[in-house]
């Protein structure tokens, strides 16, 4: 086989990895049903969301880039709720619900926290596995875009903007 067909094979294979991955994303899939039960002992329930943006941030107690962007987020809670929006901080299930409510308390954060104790969350919206991650839902109940790793309030700020 000639130097060109093999290129062109190893090019064909890339193109349809790409491509299976792409389409596979949950991107632009219906935000699903969920209950988020709040460190205050309130539930928001995905109905309870209708019809408003929606960024939702999965954070760990053990995640040093999830404690310092908590000032941010508290930032972009405000903005979201100006807007109509909502933010939710969503620990994953590995976390001990005392440390998470002590975290919540200690570091001020702000906007509402959503202990998953069973990964009910996490495994609806496709498993997180690494923190941080963000969620981004419209108005209109799509998953629009994830974003994993430390909160830059400008790129975050514009995807908010979209929403």
């Amino acid at each position: 086989m000639s130097r060109f067909t093999q290129g062109l094979i190893t090019f064909i294979l890339g193109a349809v990895v790409i491509a299976a991955l792409w389409f596979s994303t949950p991107e632009h899939e219906s935000f699903p049903e969920l209950t988020f039960n709040l460190v205050d002992g309130k539930p928001i329930t995905s109905q309870d969301l209708k019809g408003r943006p929606v960024m939702l941030s999965f954070w760990s107690v053990t995640c040093s880039t999830c404690i310092a962007d908590i000032p941010a987020l508290n930032q972009l809670h405000e903005i979201l709720d100006r807007r109509g929006g909502k933010l939710i901080g969503v620990n994953l299930p590995s976390d001990p619900p005392p440390t998470a409510i002590s975290m919540a308390k200690k570091y001020e954060i702000a906007y509402p926290n959503a202990l998953d104790v069973h990964g009910e969350i996490n495994k609806a919206l496709g498993g997180i596995s690494v923190t941080p991650t963000h969620i981004f839902i419209n108005r209109e109940g799509k998953i629009v875009q994830r974003h994993t790793g430390g909160v830059n309030l400008n790129d975050i700020g514009l995807i908010i903007s979209t929403l």
